[in-house]
């Protein structure tokens, strides 16, 4: 049985304010929907079926940081999960941060919560030997990942970017860097946590 609330009920849920409780929680939010999300009228975050565990984790730093529960839906034809926060004020909220598919980072006030999300959305250890020796992140080439640069630069870390064909770009954290990076970088991601 479905129960509604009817038009006025509706579109005072799609109205409701949103805040940020917690400052910290709700940047690697950010870096979160910078990775792998959407910001339109909702913001919605994809999720890959491989990566079940993460959503408990994902449903607590949202509830942390905006005070809100995202809904999850599995769609098995597109191989992924999808997180929601199905209402106007999430949309407002992080738009500050991307509009379309294009970042602005100017105020972030936590890099390494930011970053942590993004890699824990788009970034993976890079193995050799079965050793994990740096940390990559790839995305289309945009020019989003050279926008990430200064907020690297401020938690310690010179990370090189490469372009490959077609319209890839990998950042990688070097192999020098990598015990910086575990203790600077607090990722969340349960298979991505050194």
């Amino acid at each position: 049985m479905i129960l509604s609330c009817g038009k006025p009920c509706s579109d005072q849920l799609k109205q409701r304010a949103l805040s940020v409780l917690d400052r910290r929680s709700f940047e690697y939010t950010v870096g979160v929907v910078l990775g792998d999300g959407n910001v339109g009228r909702a913001v919605r975050v994809a999720v890959g079926l491989q990566d079940e565990p993460f959503i408990p984790v994902l449903r607590q730093v949202f509830l942390q940081g905006v005070g809100v529960d995202p809904g999850v839906q599995r769609n098995d034809v597109a191989r992924s999960f999808s997180v929601n926060l199905s209402f106007k004020a999430a949309g407002d909220l992080y738009r500050q941060f991307k509009r379309g598919a294009l970042w602005d980072l100017a105020a972030v006030l936590h890099p390494e919560m930011v970053l942590a999300g993004l890699c824990d959305t788009d970034g993976g250890w890079e193995h050799k030997k079965g050793r994990r020796v740096a940390f990559c992140i790839t995305q289309k080439d945009n020019g989003n990942l050279e926008k990430s640069l200064p907020l690297w630069a401020q938690i310690g870390i010179k990370p090189t970017i490469r372009y490959y064909a077609p319209n890839r770009a990998v950042l990688r954290v070097p192999a020098g860097q990598r015990e910086h990076f575990c203790q600077a970088v607090p990722l969340q991601h349960p298979r991505k946590v050194a």
